[in-house]
Formats: C-alpha cells, structure tokens, sequence
C-alpha cells in the first residue's frame, strides 16, 4: 500500500524535491542551502544535476538541512486553542 509507492522514489529523488521546494516555495538560492549544510555552492548545484556526484557524507548533511529548512518553513495551519482552555 503506502510502502510500495515510498519504495519507488529513491531517497537522494526526495531530497532533490525537497530542495526544488525550498526553491520554488520559499526562493532559497541553492547558496543558502549549502550554507545551512555546511557544504559547497559547487556540492548542491552538482547534486541537482547528477546526485552521484558527492560524497555520502555530503548527501547526508544536505538532506538533514533540507528536511530540517522544509520543517522550519512549513505552513501549518493557525490553531487557536486558547478559547477552549477554560
């Protein structure tokens, strides 16, 4: 069910669209992302054109920042609970 759709998208195709998001979404500059990751310019854009260009260790730090920035940037909805805690 929900596992056979995950297991058909490759982890370094969902960061690659996590990234496009934090792009398109929120126009972070692939410079940005590679400050947050503690890697290169040159790193993010060669991962966006060939995700087997860096290192594991390198893909690893660009996934944490770019799941951690799409967390932090998310839209939630407005609950207000306040009304309620009486």
């Amino acid at each position: 069910m929900l596992y056979d759709g995950i297991d058909t998208i490759s982890e370094d195709s969902r960061v690659k669209a996590i990234i496009d998001l934090l792009t398109m979404d929120y126009d972070m500059s692939y410079e940005s992302i590679a400050l947050y990751s503690s890697i290169s310019l040159s790193d993010v854009e060669n991962f966006m054109k060939d995700t087997s260009s860096i290192s594991f260790e390198k893909k690893y730090k660009l996934a944490v920042a770019a799941i951690f920035l799409h967390f932090l940037l998310k839209k939630e909805p407005n609950y207000d609970f306040t009304n309620n805690m009486k």
